[in-house]
C-alpha cells in the first residue's frame, strides 16, 4: 500500500480554467512548466510503486492519482479497478491491481462518506488462478478509511461480493487507525469481524517529527489466514518532500489451499 507518493494532485484541472480565463503569457508558461513537471512526478511514482509491488499478486495504492480523485494506471498488464471518491471541491482515490491470471467477477468503488472526512474505497469480487479452500471467489478491498466512521459505501461491497464479504475478504491499505482497532472499520464497511491484521508497525508519516501511526494493515476474514510476512519499506522520493506520504508495506498473505 502506498500513500501520497505523487507530489501536488490537481494539475490539469487546475491549469484549463486559468488558461481560458486569459493568464498573461509569462504566468501560462509557469503554468505549463508546473504541468510538465507534476507529470514527471506522477510517472516516478507509478515506476516506483511498480518496482515496490514486484512479487505481488494485488497491489493496493491509496492517493497514488491524477487530480484529486483520479488514480493513476499502476502495473501495465495486470487488471485494476479504480475507487474515486469527488466530494464538492475535495477528493479522494484509491485502486487495486490484480496480477495475470486473477479473474474480476465484479467492482465498484467511491467514497466513505460525504463530508469533509471522506475517503476513498475500491471493492473487487475476484476468482484466483489457485483455489483458496471454502472461498471459490475472494471479496478484496482497497481502503483509505477515514479519521471518523465510515457512513457509506457497505452497500457497494454487498452488491459486489454478497455473502463472499462474510467469509472470504481480505482488505488492505490505510485504515488510520492501529491494528487494534481495524475491527471497527471493517464492521462499518463489509460485516463481521477480520480475524487476521497485519503488520502494526508504524508507517505515517513524512515528516515523523510532524506526524506518528500504525494505520496501514492487510486484514483478512477467511478461515486459517495468517500473515506470514511483511516488509515496511523506507518512506519514498522523499527529495521531492512528499508531505504526509505513508512507507509503502509488502505483506504475504497465507491463505488456505494456497
Amino acid at each position: 500500500q502506498k500513500e501520497a507518493l505523487v507530489a501536488a494532485p490537481g494539475a490539469a484541472p487546475a491549469i484549463a480554467p486559468r488558461l481560458r480565463g486569459g493568464a498573461t503569457a509569462p504566468a501560462a508558461a509557469q503554468l505549463v512548466a508546473r504541468a510538465a513537471e507534476e507529470r514527471t512526478e506522477e510517472a516516478r511514482a507509478a515506476q516506483r510503486f511498480q518496482e515496490l509491488a514486484q512479487g505481488a499478486s494485488i497491489a493496493a495504492s491509496v492517493e497514488l492519482s491524477d487530480g484529486m480523485s483520479a488514480p493513476l494506471p499502476l502495473i501495465p498488464g495486470w487488471t485494476q479497478v479504480n475507487g474515486p471518491c469527488a466530494q464538492g471541491d475535495r477528493g479522494d482515490s484509491v485502486a487495486l491491481a490484480f496480477a495475470p491470471g486473477w479473474a474480476v467477477l465484479g467492482s465498484s468503488g467511491g467514497c466513505l462518506r460525504h463530508d469533509w472526512d471522506t475517503r476513498a474505497f475500491s471493492v473487487a469480487l475476484v476468482q484466483p488462478p489457485t483455489p483458496v479452500a471454502g472461498c471459490p471467489s475472494l471479496c478484496v478491498v482497497a481502503v483509505h478509511a477515514p479519521h471518523t466512521q465510515i457512513t457509506v459505501g457497505g452497500d457497494a461491497v454487498r452488491s459486489v461480493c454478497g455473502e463472499v464479504a462474510q467469509r472470504c475478504a481480505v482488505a488492505m491499505g490505510d485504515w488510520n487507525v492501529p491494528a487494534e482497532k481495524v475491527h471497527r472499520r471493517w464492521e462499518e464497511l463489509l460485516g463481521g469481524a477480520p480475524s487476521v491484521v497485519g503488520p502494526n508497525e508504524r508507517t505515517c508519516c513524512f515528516p515523523e517529527w510532524q506526524h506518528f501511526g500504525h494505520f496501514d494493515h492487510v486484514a483478512s476474514n477467511i478461515q486459517g489466514a495468517m500473515l506470514d510476512s511483511y516488509v515496511v519499506h523506507p518512506y519514498q522520493i522523499t527529495e521531492e518532500n512528499p508531505w504526509e506520504e505513508h512507507k509503502p508495506v509488502f505483506a504475504r498473505l497465507s491463505l488456505p489451499g494456497s
